[in-house]
């Protein structure tokens, strides 16, 4: 496993508001469907990391490259602000 791949697998879903909070008032932009790429895909592993703007000021982050672990899945499932699909980490799109 390289040393990108190995990185996103220590990532969690939680995430705590200051990690990405920069870019969103800077970098992601106010209107509706805006797009910003946070982190670089390893080519054919995963996409990376995207966050969409979404309408009254709500937004959603996209992150291909975490491999959620048990914990991960437990603490999204009570989370109504956390989704991990079936597949996520493993199944190819």
């Amino acid at each position: 496993m390289d040393d990108k791949t190995n990185e996103t697998t220590k990532s969690c879903v939680i995430v705590p508001h200051s990690e990405f909070s920069e870019d969103l008032e800077l970098r992601l932009g106010r209107a509706n469907g805006n797009v910003f790429h946070r982190k670089s895909g390893v080519e054919g592993v995963h996409d990376g990391q995207i966050m969409v703007r979404l309408k009254k000021k709500r937004y959603i982050i996209i992150d291909y490259g975490i491999v959620p672990t048990p914990s991960d899945l437990q603490a999204a499932a009570i989370s109504e602000h956390v989704a991990c699909p079936d597949g996520a980490g493993e199944a190819q799109c």
